[in-house]
């Protein structure tokens, strides 16, 4: 992601540099003279289409940055609700309860990755089984 960055900026230094260039060949050359006359409404243009290409890549990139911080935030929530709710269906045994307090505290999530409550009760079950297994394995090693 730095090697985009360094890449921008390069770009956009020889903008400015171009741009800079042909307001000093302004300055000094008759308004009929020169080849840089000739070509400066294409020049122009080509500069133009250069920053908007660079400014629309820039955008998209933030947008896509923002959108996996977004979406590593309802994961990390998802998860700690789900941890909560195996440890609320294996201390109590209701899946009820435990569906009920997943829904309640990733709602965010929930509709984030399109999860209906017909498919919470087969995640808190899985986690339950996972926290479960853990579990053995501490008391295992426990001399």
């Amino acid at each position: 992601m730095k090697l985009f960055a360094y890449l921008g900026a390069l770009a956009l230094a020889c903008v400015v540099l171009v741009l800079a260039a042909l307001s000093a060949e302004a300055q000094t050359a008759a308004a009929d003279e020169g080849l840089l006359t000739i070509f400066r409404p294409l020049l122009t243009e080509l500069v133009i289409l250069f920053v908007l290409g660079l400014a629309g890549w820039l955008g998209r990139s933030i947008i896509v940055r923002l959108k996996l911080d977004i979406e590593a935030k309802h994961r990390d929530a998802f998860q700690t609700a789900l941890t909560n709710a195996a440890g609320i269906y294996l201390a109590t045994g209701d899946m009820r309860r435990a569906v009920t307090y997943l829904a309640g505290a990733a709602t965010d999530a929930l509709k984030a990755f399109r999860l209906d409550e017909i498919a919470l009760p087969e995640k808190v079950e899985a986690k339950a089984g996972v926290l479960q297994a853990a579990g053995k394995l501490i008391d295992a090693a426990k001399p």
